[in-house]
C-alpha cells in the first residue's frame, strides 16, 4: 500500500502534526513535566527538539518523519515555557525594550543559519545536513544552558556542568 506524497504536501502534513499537538498537548506536557527539575526538563526539551529535528533530514518517509515532528514538538512544548519565562526575568525592567528588540536578533542569526545550511544542501548529502542541523542545536543547547546556570564560562566550567549531578 503506497500513497504518492510531494514535498509541499508532505511538509503541509508536518506543520499539521506539529500544530494540533501544540493545540491539543501542551497543557498536559506542562502538567507533566511541572513536578520536574527545571534543569531537567530543559535538557530533554531541547535534546528532543535537537534530536527530532536533526534527524528529519534524513528521511522522506512520512513513516519516519511522524514520529519525528512529534519528537521535536514534545521536546519544544517541554523547553519553550521554561526558556520565555527564564528570559522574562532576565531582563532588568527598565530595560525591557531594549533587550526585546536586540532579541529578534536571535531569529535573524537562525536565518543565516538556515540559508548556509540550504547552500551547503546543494553540496553535500542528508547525513552531512543532518549533522549539521544537529551540531547548531547541540552547540545552541550548550550555550543556552551555560547562560541560565553558569555564572562563569570556561571550558572547565562547560565540561563541569555536564558532568555534575543534575
Amino acid at each position: 500500500f503506497s500513497i504518492n506524497i510531494s514535498g509541499v504536501k508532505m511538509l503541509s502534513m508536518l506543520q499539521a502534526v506539529n500544530t494540533l499537538i501544540v493545540v491539543f498537548f501542551s497543557f498536559s506536557i506542562a502538567k507533566l513535566v511541572e513536578r520536574k527539575s527545571e534543569k531537567v526538563v530543559l535538557i530533554i526539551g531541547m535534546l528532543l527538539y535537537v534530536i527530532g529535528y536533526g534527524l528529519i533530514s534524513l528521511s522522506n518517509s512520512i513513516y519516519i518523519l511522524i514520529p519525528l515532528i512529534i519528537t521535536a514538538t514534545i521536546g519544544e512544548l517541554a523547553a519553550s515555557p521554561i526558556l520565555s519565562s527564564r528570559k522574562a526575568n532576565l531582563i532588568p525592567k527598565d530595560n525591557q525594550a531594549s533587550y526585546l528588540s536586540l532579541s529578534g536578533f536571535s531569529f535573524h542569526g537562525g536565518e543565516i543559519f538556515a540559508a548556509f545550511g540550504l547552500t551547503l544542501s546543494g553540496f553535500a548529502g542528508a547525513p552531512v545536513i543532518a549533522g549539521y542541523i544537529t551540531g547548531i542545536g547541540v552547540i545552541g543547547t550548550v550555550f543556552i544552558l551555560g547562560s541560565l546556570y553558569e555564572k562563569k564560562w570556561s571550558v572547565r566550567s562547560i565540561k563541569a556542568f555536564f558532568t555534575k549531578e543534575i
